[in-house]
């Protein structure tokens, strides 16, 4: 009986001890998540511009504020094809900035972009971040 109870006690401690990995690990699996779902939609839209779907451009408008960003058809976010719209919303212990504004358009046909920089992806609780970057001529890629 005190051999069952002492391996009890030492599952118990090691269990309480690997609990900070265990949830490092589900932080940094989060932020993979938010980061590969914006790489995937930027690259998405590439790809609807470049087949000229509903024979226009599109982009995706980033919203820091409402924790979201919207994949939309149009040369603009301001005179979008609201109809079209497709909102993602991401955790809220997340952030999301980027080096050239609110919104990136892809021309239809080219799939060139209007702006070229870099979208980095913070976790607020653990500081850490992914850096998403879109290249001059449309590669979108994440560390």
């Amino acid at each position: 009986m005190i051999e069952l109870l002492i391996v009890v006690a030492i599952l118990a401690i090691v269990g309480f001890f690997s609990i900070p990995f265990v949830q490092t690990f589900q932080i940094s699996s989060d932020l993979n998540s938010v980061a590969d779902q914006l790489t995937q939609a930027m690259r998405r839209v590439q790809l609807q511009s470049r087949a000229g779907q509903n024979s226009d451009d599109w982009g995706v408008s980033l919203d820091e504020g409402s924790k979201e960003y919207t994949i939309f058809k149009g040369t603009s976010y301001a005179s979008r094809d609201s109809t079209l719209d497709e909102v993602i919303r991401y955790p809220t212990r997340f952030s999301v900035t980027n080096d050239f504004g609110n919104e990136v358009v892809f021309f239809k046909y080219s799939g060139t972009p209007t702006a070229s920089g870099t979208i980095i992806v913070i976790d607020n609780q653990g500081n850490e971040q992914r850096t998403i970057r879109i290249s001059e001529i449309g590669a979108v890629s994440h560390d």
